[in-house]
């Protein structure tokens, strides 16, 4: 086989996990294809669920053993392919310096448990998961289409439904206790479309305990927090009118924010201190240049140092909003009024002082503004925002 340690390669697998870089570590993946043709085994690791193929080769013709050496410094998410077909199971992590041995017996069907595991805690962890949870889930289907086709008595069908069901319970809490993050991942990924919001932002929250360095549970955390806060408050001010209140503007001036009326108004909520904030500036340059001038932007300073809102005006080169500024703790009643829990927050209201969008950021912001123009925007004119979990300030 040829070894391939090339920079892309290491560049991938340093995305998978969010763990501190170190020196790359010789790897090791030994795998047996019993009772097999010789046949193509390709290496894929994933990124953002999207898999890369970083390797192959050939299983032997006498003995079908295939080997793939990596050199890597993360812990690293991998799947193998077999000609042509992706086995669903044949998922795993593997941590530097391991050496995973990987085993499976090809008769008619390749099944789950003719696959065997050493050398690689998580790996075997993994299988684990696969082989107790995988078979369940197949037949509780199974059992729930038989249930659906039933026109007799189905309560047993229903009793055997209920008993796999709490089964998968006892397996899925199981795995919940992983130390490991790429194997949390798995999980949460695995069972975030069969529970509640709430319910995966409590796994999280409990899993960052035992594995607090790891980024990426914690941008799924405040990911879930977020859509959580924002669902709140469209619930609360959607097509609520926006709350009337008079602040100075840049000179001095106090500006009554109904004046506006009569034109599509983009209200921004934010602070010179707030890099989030100030990071979605080109996002709203690009919002306004998509209306032809049109829309007003009200940039709503909550600045308490008037110096330091003025100057960051200049730096970020926004001096054709309309800018407004709270006085020291005036605030806290439009906060209020508008069930405002962070900054930036953004409304957009029509010309009428409704309140018709909330909290629309980056490519969401420049597809309803789009939509409300009827601007074409082609694909190169788009902007890459910030996630909207990075992006938020207290």
């Amino acid at each position: 086989m040829k070894k391939r340690t090339i920079l892309p390669l290491l560049l991938l697998l340093s995305l998978v996990s969010a763990k501190a870089p170190c020196a790359g570590h010789s790897t090791v993946i030994v795998g047996t294809l019993k009772n097999s043709p010789p046949q193509k085994v390709l290496l894929h690791t994933f990124i953002n669920n999207k898999s890369f193929v970083v390797d192959s080769t050939v299983t032997d013709s006498l003995t079908g053993k295939f080997m793939f050496h990596l050199n890597i410094s993360r812990q690293t998410r991998f799947s193998f392919q077999l000609t042509k077909k992706y086995i669903r199971f044949l998922t795993y992590s593997i941590s530097p310096g391991d050496s995973l041995i990987f085993t499976a017996n090809c008769n008619d069907r390749l099944d789950i448990n003719d696959i065997s595991i050493e050398g690689s805690k998580c790996g075997i962890e993994r299988l684990w998961y696969a082989k107790n949870r995988f078979p369940l889930v197949d037949k509780k289907a199974q059992l729930e289409k038989m249930l659906a086709n039933s026109k007799g008595n189905s309560k047993e069908l229903a009793d055997s439904i209920a008993s796999i069901k709490r089964m998968l319970h006892k397996i899925d809490l199981t795995y919940s206790h992983t130390t490991n993050e790429v194997n949390m991942l798995d999980y949460i990924g695995t069972i975030s479309r069969e529970i509640s919001e709430d319910s995966c932002i409590i796994i999280i929250r409990n899993a960052l305990k035992r594995i607090p360095d790891s980024k990426i549970l914690a941008e799924r955390y405040n990911t879930l927090v977020e859509k959580q806060k924002d669902n709140a408050l469209r619930g609360k001010m959607l097509n609520k009118k926006m709350p009337i209140f008079r602040l100075e503007d840049t000179n001095g001036i106090l500006v009554k924010n109904n004046r506006f009326n009569g034109e599509y108004q983009l209200y921004d909520f934010w602070a010179s201190w707030c890099t989030p904030c100030r990071n979605e500036t080109p996002i709203i340059k690009k919002a306004v240049e998509l209306s032809n001038g049109k829309l007003r932007v009200v940039a709503v300073s909550i600045d308490e140092d008037r110096d330091k809102w003025l100057r960051a005006i200049q730096e970020d080169a926004t001096g054709a909003y309309t800018h407004l500024i709270f006085p020291k703790d005036g605030w806290k009643s439009i906060k209020s009024a508008l069930h405002i829990v962070g900054i930036p927050c953004i409304f957009l209201v029509d010309p009428n002082g409704t309140i018709i969008d909330i909290n629309l950021r980056g490519e969401h912001l420049i597809d309803r503004i789009k939509k409300l123009y009827d601007t074409p925007v082609t694909s190169h004119e788009r902007i890459q925002a910030t996630p909207a979990s990075l992006n938020r300030a207290l």
